[in-house]
């Protein structure tokens, strides 16, 4: 699966024939404050899955390539022993 993404500051810009046939994730965040996350988690939940909250945007840098989680499969309990976070 090819997945596209679009952020902040791109739009107007005609993405029809880059896109074709990827999914695409819109980066902007219309709902204000914490609402966005509780809507994340509910999707997560909604899929089968267990959300693990990490934090802000630059707390990806502690799973991101290179860590020792990253690409692994661990539990959501796992995960967050992994990186501190309490459960």
């Amino acid at each position: 699966m090819k997945i596209g993404i679009i952020g902040a500051g791109k739009i107007g810009r005609d993405y029809a024939t880059e896109l074709k046939g990827k999914v695409l994730l819109d980066t902007c965040n219309p709902f204000p404050g914490r609402e966005a996350l509780g809507i994340a988690v509910r999707l997560v939940e909604d899929a089968g899955f267990e959300p693990v909250v990490v934090g802000t945007l630059a707390s990806a840098k502690e799973f991101d390539a290179g860590t020792e989680v990253f690409g692994r499969a661990l539990t959501a309990r796992e995960l967050r022993q992994a990186l501190g976070i309490a459960n």
